[in-house]
């Protein structure tokens, strides 16, 4: 048997289950954004993506 210590509690299996899917709503959300419409071209399109990783992406965090 598993002692007390090492079991999650409920609470923190709750909180891990809001987070889950905050972050998959939030994933979601950032693939709408990353999407960019075609008939713009692929230079534009190029630069979107450019500005995406060069300003966004590392006030978030990313790597």
């Amino acid at each position: 048997m598993i002692s007390r210590q090492l079991r999650p509690s409920r609470r923190r299996l709750e909180i891990a289950a809001l987070r889950a899917l905050f972050l998959g709503a939030f994933l979601i959300k950032a693939c709408n954004l990353l999407t960019v419409p075609n008939q713009l071209g692929v230079d534009y399109n190029a630069h979107v993506l450019e500005s995406v990783l060069t300003y966004v992406a590392p006030a978030l965090g990313w790597r």
